[in-house]
């Protein structure tokens, strides 16, 4: 089974990298992380990566499923929620749960 992790940066991705995707390896799981696309330079192209508003991460979540489609795929997502986007679907209930640690 292949699980596409789309995360917030690159800190996000060396734990998908590091941590996760050896652990789940074990399971036959490979797991996949992907930076969200935050914007495009109509110029150059190039893409800016990480954080961003809940749009973009709904975007790249639809265009992933349309490209990574079938029994073995599943996807999911790894925000730090300190920096979440406040048009984050149910945000408000969120943000008014006190930390675990």
């Amino acid at each position: 089974m292949r699980l596409y992790v789309v995360v917030e940066g690159y800190t996000e991705e060396a734990f998908v990298k590091k941590v996760l995707a050896p652990h789940l390896a074990t399971f036959s799981v490979t797991a996949v992380p992907i930076i969200v696309t935050t914007r495009r330079d109509r110029s150059t192209g190039a893409k800016y990566r990480g954080g961003g508003h809940w749009k973009h991460w709904r975007k790249d979540l639809n265009m992933l499923s349309r490209q990574h489609h079938g029994n073995g795929v599943r996807f999911t997502t790894l925000f730090d929620l300190y920096g979440l986007p406040d048009d984050f679907p149910d945000y408000e209930p969120l943000v008014a749960m006190t930390d675990t640690t």
